[in-house]
């Protein structure tokens, strides 16, 4: 028990010992910092607020000071530990300076006191002129019947404040005016209140040093006094000008009397009453004092590097002294146990100026923990002095007004801008473009489109202003050589310049040449950058458009080809912008081809009967002939001339320049001129030609060309003698009507002799002579010796009597008498039998057996024609036929042999044949067989009576 007892007491006592000796050897853990700062990249010469930011490591023991040390041997200034002003605090501005912001509204009170305060309207500014004033142009005096846009030629005055006031055309004599820059301004009042916490320098006292711009709030309404300032209006206002001379800007305006279809774009007026609205936003200046009223919490800015009085500030961070007696170096030491511990962070804001040279400075953070180890750690910041290199480019680049165009700005890093203005030529006014920017803001695109005022075209400067990188590194840029707007059109074209026709032209094809320059496009003035690739000609055939587009050097070149006729031909010009000039338009007549002469009746080398022809002849043009039958052909070639001649060349007496039956229809005059396109000449020769040969001669001309054609015709009344009958040789031999000769075949051929070169035709009759019909089909032509040949079908003639003849027509018409050839009968098909009864295969025993059946004949045969037979064997016999209609019957016995017997019926019309056949058996029986036939009935009998009798 003892010794248990000894043994716990010693491991208690092990126990103290062990505890004793661990707290007396703790030891500490240096600590281990972090810094950061909030501005790793500045502007060069800029004074910012700079926060390092300390971070003690979990574990690390405290940090009881830290010291930031300025790079050696830099231009770094400053280092000032700051103090914090709270939001909401009020403080003062001993010299009462602040800057208000652009777009600052102030509520100023004109001075209508004295006769030399008034507004000023720049020059080029768009006005607007009331419905029903009056201005004068051109010496007369015009009423607008609604309001119109009009800009003064030079900056203009109004009236004087007291004046415009006291004739009503401003309410009050009290405007809400917007500050259009910022504008840096004295404060009757100088009490401010801090619009958030704000971090400053304290200086000594209550004074504090701003180290950024800070914005502030207004706590009153101040009033102030400003003169010969520029505002923009937030309403538009009705003024009375002192200078009438203004510019329209609308192409077009509603006026009585009226001036419709006048282009007023540009054009200069004289108000007559003087009255101009002033838009809203429009920017004017104002001559003499004003005073401006600051609205209460109106936001303003004090500069950097002014004081403040302020009542109360704190230390950031806060419990911790801070001390700047060295320059190159700021202190901060942590009051009481308020150190930076393990794990936790705190910020040291300080006042710095960075130096104006590029480049990467090391600043170098000391801390020192509660041992009074101490270490440092360094921190880089970048010092960037250069702007943004911009370039600004627009799509597209000429263009006329009304046109939307792209405006693109583009960094070499990623920027920030105050504004994109567009600034047209002597416009007051710049107009701002709202941009996009894309991902890493390296480039803005934004639209603009143009104004219609004509007297704005040329170059368009673009300002990009106040480029900004990230630290704050600013350029303002403009360009003015990448946008020209052109709103003239341009100049009509000279179309004889060009090579177009004239107004009455032999040419078809014309060879168009031109050069487009700036003096076609019209331009208000020409840059040296000028090129006329894209202005474009369009060439006007008959209101069709072709287009010529210019390449660099501006030529243009088409092969302008035209029929004859009457065309409109023309061109305008579209210049670079898409300004389409006035067309310039010509009536012209193409004429290259001579008229047409078209011999009707009768024809060259024509042979007619007709001894008091009436002659045809069809002229045109399509330019047209003059309606005139006094052309030479030698001096003149304007007209017509229709002559009959013999064919030596003299005219018949009155055939020398014939009358035609009507007059032509003149459809148009061209030049004057009365003429006819197409014109058909119809003379009757009144006296009988005698068998000859003619010449029909015609002349026609339409100005520039001229046509002599003639033709040869021959008339012959009298009729060739008829094929001699002699010579006829057919395939049939020719019958009589009486005794036609018949046949099978269906063509006949015929052959002959006739007048050289006549026209053989076939006539045939059915009624014996009375009429005869020609075979239009079997029309021929002799030869040169006379003969011929042709063929007939006659199948169209079955069972007709038909008779054939033919004559001879010479080359005029005149027909022979007929020679009659003779008659044929044709006939094809043969008449048809059958046999009714017996039937084939019939057996008889009888000695003969009766044979019937029908006969069928054509229509147009008579039963005499037909005859039938019967055979059977060798022998046959004629069984007469006859009936009514087409069908008859027929019966006859004939006798029959013993075995087969074939039966022949046949049927002719002495033409063609047909035949039917049927079989019959004729078998005869012995008496012997009878005999043995009787004894089987017997035994037969006696077989059944034997049977009865068993029963």
């Amino acid at each position: 028990m003892k010794e248990k007892a000894a043994i716990a007491i010693a491991a208690l006592m092990l126990a103290s010992l062990a505890a004793g000796l661990s707290v007396s050897t703790t030891v500490s853990a240096a600590h281990t910092p972090s810094v950061s700062v909030d501005k790793t990249v500045v502007k060069g010469g800029e004074n910012r607020v700079f926060t390092f930011t300390v971070t003690n490591a979990s574990g690390s023991d405290a940090i009881k000071s830290v010291q930031i040390t300025l790079p050696s041997g830099s231009d770094w200034k400053g280092g000032y530990p700051l103090k914090k002003l709270l939001k909401d605090n009020q403080v003062e501005v001993a010299d009462n300076k602040v800057v208000l912001p652009a777009g600052t509204i102030l509520e100023v009170e004109l001075d209508n006191t004295t006769e030399n305060s008034y507004f000023v309207i720049p020059e080029n500014t768009d006005v607007i002129i009331p419905v029903e004033n009056r201005f004068y142009y051109q010496g007369y005096i015009y009423t607008l019947r609604d309001n119109a846009i009009m800009e003064p030629r030079q900056p203009t005055n109004t009236e004087n404040m007291q004046n415009l006031i006291n004739s009503t055309y401003m309410a009050d004599n009290k405007e809400n005016l917007k500050v259009p820059v910022a504008l840096p301004v004295v404060l009757t009042d100088n009490r401010l209140r801090l619009v958030q916490d704000t971090l400053v320098i304290w200086e000594s006292g209550n004074t504090v040093i701003l180290p950024e711009n800070t914005l502030l709030k207004v706590v009153s309404n101040p009033e102030n006094t400003l003169e010969n300032e520029n505002f923009a209006l937030t309403a538009e206002i009705e003024v009375k000008v002192t200078n009438n001379r203004f510019r329209c800007v609308s192409s077009s305006l509603n006026t009585a009397p009226s001036l419709s279809g006048t282009n007023m774009a540009g054009a200069e007026v004289e108000l007559v009453d003087n009255i101009v609205v002033i838009p809203a936003g429009t920017v004017v200046g104002i001559v003499g004092r004003v005073k401006a009223t600051v609205f209460e919490n109106t936001v303003v800015i004090r500069e950097n590097g002014n004081p403040l009085q302020a009542p109360t500030f704190e230390n950031v961070p806060a419990n911790w002294m801070q001390d700047h007696s060295v320059n190159q170096w700021t202190i901060w030491t942590a009051i009481g146990d308020n150190t930076l511990k393990g794990g936790e962070n705190l910020s040291f804001p300080v006042s710095l100026a960075a130096p104006t040279a590029a480049g990467t400075y090391t600043f170098y953070v000391s801390t020192t923990d509660v041992n009074n180890i101490t270490k440092d750690t360094p921190v880089q910041i970048t010092v960037d002095n250069a702007p943004p290199s911009l370039t600004i480019s627009v799509s597209p680049s000429w263009v006329k007004g009304s046109t939307q165009v792209t405006i693109t700005v583009k960094g070499n890093e990623p920027f920030t801008f105050d504004n994109v203005l567009v600034a047209e030529n002597k416009a007051t006014e710049n107009v701002s473009v709202t941009m996009t920017p894309n991902a890493d803001s390296t480039e803005w695109t934004g639209t603009y489109t143009t104004s219609e005022n004509e007297n704005r075209d040329g170059l368009v400067t673009i300002y990009v202003v106040n480029a900004k990188d990230a630290v704050g590194n600013s350029i303002s840029v403009s360009d003015n050589t990448k946008l020209f707007v052109d709103r003239r059109k341009p100049v009509k074209p000279d179309l004889a310049a060009m090579g177009f026709p004239v107004a009455w032209d032999p040419r078809s094809s014309f060879a168009i040449n031109w050069i487009l320059n700036a003096d076609n496009d019209n331009l208000v003035w020409t840059p040296s950058t000028f090129s006329p690739e894209g202005m474009k000609l369009v060439i006007l055939v008959d209101n069709t458009p072709i287009e010529l587009t210019a390449g660099p050097t501006g030529r243009v070149s088409y092969t302008l080809t035209l029929s004859d006729g009457k065309h409109t031909v023309g061109a305008y010009i579209v210049d670079k912008a898409g300004n389409k000039g006035a067309e310039n338009l010509e009536n012209v007549v193409i004429d290259n081809n001579k008229p047409t002469i078209r011999f009707v009746y009768p024809e060259n080398g024509a042979y007619i009967k007709d001894n008091k022809p009436t002659l045809r002849v069809t002229i045109a043009d399509t330019v047209g002939v003059e309606n005139s039958r006094h052309i030479t052909g030698t001096d003149d070639n304007y007209g017509y001339r229709v002559a009959l001649c013999y064919e030596n060349g003299d005219p018949l007496p009155g055939g020398d320049n014939l009358v035609p039956k009507a007059d032509p229809t003149a459809i148009d005059n061209i030049w004057g001129n009365i003429v006819f396109t197409t014109f058909t000449f119809e003379n009757a020769w009144p006296t009988a030609l005698a068998d000859n040969t003619y010449i029909l001669r015609v002349l026609a001309g339409d100005n520039f060309r001229f046509e002599n054609l003639w033709i040869k015709f021959t008339v012959d009344t009298r009729a060739p003698s008829p094929p001699p009958a002699a010579s006829l040789v057919g395939s049939i031999t020719a019958g009589t009507l009486a005794s036609p000769t018949g046949t099978k075949t269906k063509t006949f051929t015929l052959r002959g002799t006739a007048e050289a070169s006549a026209t053989v035709k076939v006539y045939v009759t059915t009624d014996g002579g009375v009429t005869w019909t020609e075979v239009t089909t079997a029309r021929t032509t002799a030869g040169t010796d006379g003969s011929w040949m042709t063929q007939l079908d006659l199948s169209q003639y079955a069972g007709e009597t038909l008779g054939i003849a033919v004559t001879a027509t010479d080359a005029a018409g005149n027909e022979s008498d007929r020679t009659l050839y003779g008659y044929v009968i044709y006939d094809a098909s043969a008449p048809k039998v059958s046999i009714t009864s017996p039937k084939t295969g019939t057996k008889t025993s009888k000695a003969s057996i009766e044979v019937t059946g029908t006969v069928t004949k054509d229509s147009w045969e008579d039963w005499s024609d037909i005859t039938l037979r019967i055979q059977v064997g060798t022998g046959a016999v004629t069984v007469p036929v006859s009936g009514t209609g087409d069908t008859a019957t027929f019966s006859y016995s004939v006798a029959l042999s013993e075995g087969t017997n074939t039966i022949l019926v046949y049927v002719s019309d002495g033409m063609n044949s047909s035949s039917a056949s049927v079989t019959v058996t004729r078998t005869v029986t012995p008496w012997g067989t009878y005999a043995v036939v009787l004894v089987i009935i017997a035994l037969i009998i006696a077989a059944i009576a034997i049977l009865r009798v068993r029963k």
